[in-house]
């Protein structure tokens, strides 16, 4: 749970806003009370798992150490009361890196000097953490998002929310965490991360800045669904010693990047020295001749066909390395395609999911909703009961199957699903009434009721509730218990159109026109644009034999029902009654050219000129 403005936490830490959050945690701004309330930034997780907590602690002990002027230093780190894990940090005053691209409106403003400088400075803090012992330690999530420039020049580095310390015979893990597309490599979302993960994060970064383009995500890249535009296509102006250095950092293959931070800084500074760049940047020694697989240990350009390097025998092919991507990381590419609504992508991820064993009822309930909003309401049906097979007392994919059942109108399955997800966990209002209609189109109008009556005596002061089931019992023929209940509705709320409406309906039906035309009347005044209170005045009028007002409410009801050919039958109606007969003739073709196979307009009209 987020931490409201104002809290104190640890009887030290006073909460000034939320600076941002995402899945897994929050920063916040906050001022040190023993420290003259001085500014800093306090890192929330959202994981307070045993086995988090003890990590957490290993590792913030581990950053508490560092001292880098391109570092926010680490002040504190506590667990508190509830179990949550807190980081506190310098807080760094300055633009984002990212604000600073200004890629919202496709608009560089950073010179190829000035980002080599930028990254430069963020290298040097990388290699730092990258030169630590007895283990390095890698950021994990270096983005613009996380580099703050300040006023003086320097650029810093933020946010060790998710660095881990590297253990070479082990790589780092929890990599659902550590995933930010389009910085971060593909083998990231494998599981193993090492030093040159975080030269991927670097050389992406520096891309952005430099181009106008934004990088593919390496996944799509991996799988050549997004072709790579060469930084010099995007910005010609960028010169070819400082395109050498992004490209090389951002290989898919890490064999083939810089080995560390630190050799991409020194590239760097040498392209800033005006030194010559290119003997820090793999260079086929053969590069005359036609291109061929290129070698993932030493870089040789092989001749077309090699399968072996010629240099030093590895084992080489022309595609790209394919990457071993664990089911959970593949989940967490699902979502990320969900969030961006790209919902077909979404759903060949979640499918790969399922294919590799990975069943958990999250899969089903996301594929389910993808199909959902991809329109694909058969095949979310599918997925979902197949969720709800292995996972029957998920609240969520019981609700998501009602939807689709619903989406495909059918009425009864759609109800039955949701009554077993109420029984699971009891819905909000909307929901409540949205089971009601689902019962009330499979025509269950006596269990709609029955759930209804509960729902107001647990209710009694919601207006939703009492419309509803007058509304109910009003289909059910009970009109007289719907007048009841759609007048205390009203009384509940005058100004809630529905409530007036369906009272209006009711009244009618009790042939009390007067105070019904008062009900239609109110619609109309709050809402003029309410057709059906305008159709229901005529409808008085008529049965009060006012014909001329009856064409005049009917005719105001057909500008604002364009699709429905009813206004128009009943404005015959009236004109008929007003021997007008060509103008009713005129009104019945209207209503057929809404619905030319409107079984009552052709009676109508078959009546007038037999």
């Amino acid at each position: 749970m987020d931490v409201p403005a104002g809290t104190i936490i640890l009887n030290r830490y006073r909460v000034v806003k939320l600076l941002g959050k995402g899945g897994y945690g929050a920063v916040y701004l906050a001022q040190d009370t023993r420290l003259g309330d001085k500014k800093v930034a306090v890192k929330q997780s959202y994981d307070n798992s045993s086995d988090s907590q003890q990590q957490f602690s290993l590792e913030a002990q581990l950053l508490a150490k560092l001292d880098h002027t391109n570092l926010p230093r680490v002040t504190d780190y506590f667990t508190d009361s509830s179990g949550s894990l807190f980081l506190v940090m310098d807080f760094i005053e300055g633009d984002d890196l990212w604000d600073r691209c200004a890629l919202a409106c496709r608009t560089p403003r950073i010179s190829p000097r000035d980002g080599a400088a930028i990254m430069l400075q963020i290298c040097e803090a990388v290699a730092y953490l990258h030169s630590q012992h007895p283990q390095p330690i890698i950021h994990r999530d270096i983005k613009p998002f996380n580099i703050k420039l300040c006023s003086n020049g320097r650029a810093v580095l933020v946010d060790f929310g998710i660095a881990k310390v590297y253990h070479p015979t082990k790589g780092t893990v929890r990599v659902a965490k550590a995933i930010s597309p389009p910085f971060s490599p593909p083998e990231q979302y494998g599981g193993k991360t090492d030093m040159r993960s975080d030269v991927y994060a670097l050389g992406a970064t520096l891309y952005v800045m430099m181009c106008t383009d934004e990088l593919p995500d390496a996944m799509e890249r991996s799988t050549q669904s997004h072709r790579t535009i060469p930084p010099s296509v995007s910005k010609p102006s960028i010169p070819p010693e400082l395109e050498a250095i992004i490209k090389r950092a951002i290989e898919l293959d890490p064999a083939r990047r810089f080995s560390n931070a630190a050799e991409m800084g020194a590239a760097l500074r040498a392209f800033l020295n005006g030194q010559p760049v290119m003997p820090a940047v793999i260079t086929p020694p053969n590069a005359g001749a036609p291109a061929g697989a290129t070698c993932p240990r030493c870089g040789l350009v092989n001749r077309p066909g090699a399968r072996f390097c010629a240099r030093d025998g590895t084992p080489i092919s022309s595609a790209p390395a394919a990457v071993n991507i664990p089911p959970e990381a593949r989940f967490e590419i699902a979502n990320e395609y969900a969030n961006k609504q790209l919902f077909d992508q979404a759903i060949r991820e979640y499918q790969l999911c399922l294919r590799d064993q990975f069943n958990h009822a999250a899969v089903y309930h996301n594929l389910g909703l993808c199909y959902r909003m991809a329109s694909r309401s058969q095949e979310a049906r599918f997925a979902l009961t197949r969720g709800v097979t292995l996972y029957p007392n998920d609240e969520d994919l019981r609700y998501q199957l009602a939807m689709a059942c619903w989406e495909l109108k059918d009425y009864d399955s759609a109800a039955d699903s949701m009554l077993y997800a109420i029984k699971l966990n009891p819905p909000d209002e909307d929901n409540w009434i949205l089971f009601v209609k689902m019962l009330t189109e499979a025509k269950r109008l006596q269990e709609a009721i029955d759930v209804l009556e509960k729902l107001v005596q647990s209710r009694p002061d919601s207006a939703r509730f009492h419309l509803e089931l007058g509304r109910v019992l009003l289909l059910n023929d009970q009109v007289d218990k719907a007048l009841t209940r759609l007048r205390k509705a009203v009384q509940l709320d005058r100004k809630m159109l529905e409530a007036q409406l369906w009272l209006g309906i009711a009244l009618f039906r009790k042939k009390k026109y007067d105070d019904a035309l008062k009900s239609f009347t109110e619609v109309t005044r709050l809402d003029a644009t309410m057709g059906l209170a305008y159709f229901f005045i005529g409808r008085v009028h008529l049965e009060m034999n006012r014909y001329r007002e009856g064409v005049t409410a009917f005719s105001a009801a057909g500008k604002l029902m364009k699709d429905d050919p009813d206004p128009y039958l009943f404005m015959a109606v009236c004109y008929l009654g007003l021997n007008q007969r060509r103008d009713a003739l005129i009104a019945i073709d209207h209503a057929l050219t809404i619905n030319p196979s409107y079984q009552d307009a052709l009676q109508l009209r078959a009546k007038i000129t037999s």
